[in-house]
């Protein structure tokens, strides 16, 4: 399953490359259609026209931004912990330096998902055994990560790590 974490990671990075690239696109167009709104030799139906090209443009350019930069990137990032978790490297060396928690929920999700760590007891009901499987993945985290607190190397504690969701 490894395999598949690795194509996930990849295919997010190839994702985010993707709609950096049409953010220019969408970019580029407003500001195109800004020029000709600005234009004062344009007949007013047309420079109406503009406007609204300009404003979906910017819409689009914004909309696009956004998820890049809070969903694909906590996602990536999310995908890379679980990884080096799995892999057994240490946690200063995957990231030396943040100011933000991961979201240790997601890693945990994506722990099972992917290498099925802490398997389900089915002697319980199904709520009960995912939610005792998540805290089983979120004590293995905070253990991980809890040997780079020992060396002062992080900027912030995780006490939250360990909370049920």
């Amino acid at each position: 399953m490894k395999a598949y974490l690795k194509v996930k990671i990849k295919s997010l990075a190839a994702e985010a490359k993707i709609i950096k690239s049409d953010e220019q696109k969408y970019l580029y167009a407003g500001r195109v259609a800004n020029i000709h709104f600005k234009a004062e030799e344009l007949p007013e139906h047309e420079r109406e026209e503009f406007f609204l090209h300009k404003e979906d443009s910017y819409e689009t350019y914004r909309g696009l931004y956004e998820h890049r930069v809070n969903v694909v990137r906590n996602e990536s990032r999310s995908a890379l912990l679980a990884l080096a978790f799995y892999n057994k490297t240490p946690y200063h060396k995957v990231e030396a330096s943040c100011y933000t928690l991961p979201d240790w929920d997601r890693v945990a999700d994506i722990l099972i998902k992917f290498f099925n760590i802490a398997p389900i007891d089915k002697t319980v009901l199904f709520p009960e055994a995912k939610r005792r499987q998540r805290v089983a993945v979120k004590k293995e985290l905070a253990e991980w990560h809890g040997k780079l607190r020992q060396n002062n190397h992080q900027k912030y504690i995780p006490e939250t790590l360990l909370a049920v969701a």
